[in-house]
């Protein structure tokens, strides 16, 4: 009868079908970190004693945009001390909703999105 696949058929397409979802798992759980280390800095704020900065980082996005719409791109927020060390960081839904920085003497706010207390 040849409607029926052999063994060594059988294994050569279970092993190919495992081999694919493996891949396609591997590329789901990899996505976050390789969206990172892609991202573009789209805004840098300074305090006003120069020993930290906010960093607002915008992550390729591959779907269709009007031009003057790259803010509404997603992206992150770190908050970084003079050594680049990052302190702190937050998710953003549209970088440019990360546009109102204030710094006070022991923490530092973003409207909507965030606010840190500084180390002392």
């Amino acid at each position: 009868m040849s409607f029926l696949m052999s063994t060594s058929r059988r294994k050569k397409i279970l092993v190919c079908t495992v081999v694919l979802a493996g891949l396609a798992v591997i590329g789901v759980l990899l996505r976050p970190i390789v969206l990172r280390a892609a991202a573009s800095e789209y805004k840098t704020s300074l305090s006003p004693d120069g020993k930290y900065k906010i960093v607002v980082y915008r992550l390729p996005d591959f779907s269709f945009r009007m031009p003057g719409q790259s803010g509404d791109a997603p992206g992150y927020v770190g908050l970084y001390d003079s050594s680049g060390r990052m302190l702190a960081e937050k998710d953003v839904d549209m970088v440019q909703t990360a546009d109102r920085i204030s710094w006070e003497k022991k923490k530092v706010s973003i409207w909507l999105v965030a606010e840190w207390n500084l180390p002392e």
